[in-house]
């Protein structure tokens, strides 16, 4: 755009941009702007979605986006929904997560957006990508699954580390989260009714390896989920943008 004045915040760049996009010479070039995810990480904010409707609300700028999620519309006002006045296609492909998901940890990607997952900096390797596979998995549960995970993840974090011997080596590990714990928890919480719907929430996460089941010593179920303390630490602090 070639903006002769410096703005100091977004607020400013977008008054500048209304006033040099609605001059009568600009009608004669139209601003198309292609927005892929539109329901993103980095842009799911209300701030950002406040800029971005009145940016589309612009006569001579038009906005072609993406949504990766079905339920995204509820996150906007009326008065949002109203700027970007939508024309609405179904565009779904019903194809595997794992494609897109595929590029998550790339050398590419990562110096693009500066760190995995909209440059929230979870880093690369076995915990960026459960981290990665986390967020697919979150973005298509309820809220009481998420937090119910989340109570695992922060009891994980917090529990002590018991002493376990094997091929001559100590080690100190988690063992686990027992199942029954966790509902009394949930029940507190009011996150579940029952042990059996407690038993369905967490099957989403151990179908994508996100959370192992074993038995104790005294048969008792220990829940464990497979990520390192740096992991589990980047999940807890970057919990709203799983939601």
């Amino acid at each position: 755009l070639q903006m002769p004045e410096q703005c100091k915040n977004p607020t400013e760049q977008l008054d500048l941009i209304s006033k040099m996009l609605g001059k009568t010479e600009a009608s004669k070039a139209p601003l198309y702007l292609l927005l892929h995810n539109i329901d993103g990480p980095g842009l799911r904010n209300t701030k950002a979605q406040a800029v971005l409707a009145q940016l589309a609300a612009l006569d001579n700028v038009h906005l072609i986006a993406s949504v990766d999620h079905i339920n995204m519309p509820i996150l906007w006002s009326h008065n949002e929904l109203a700027r970007f006045s939508w024309i609405w296609e179904d565009c779904t492909t019903l194809a595997d997560y794992k494609q897109e998901a595929s590029y998550a940890n790339s050398f590419f990607l990562q110096n693009l957006l500066g760190g995995l997952a909209g440059g929230l900096g979870f880093g690369t390797g076995a915990s960026g990508g459960k981290l990665a596979s986390l967020r697919q998995v979150a973005a298509s549960l309820t809220q009481n699954a998420r937090d119910i995970f989340r109570m695992i993840a922060e009891h994980q974090l917090n529990a002590p580390l018991h002493e376990t011997r094997g091929n001559h080596v100590v080690q100190l590990l988690f063992t686990g989260m027992p199942l029954e714990d966790l509902y009394w928890r949930c029940r507190d919480a009011f996150l579940t009714n029952s042990e059996a719907t407690l038993r369905i929430q967490l099957t989403e996460f151990r179908d994508h390896k996100l959370i192992n089941i074993r038995k104790g010593p005294d048969g008792t179920e220990l829940l464990v989920i497979p990520m390192d303390k740096e992991g589990l630490t980047k999940f807890l602090e970057n919990f709203e943008s799983f939601c």
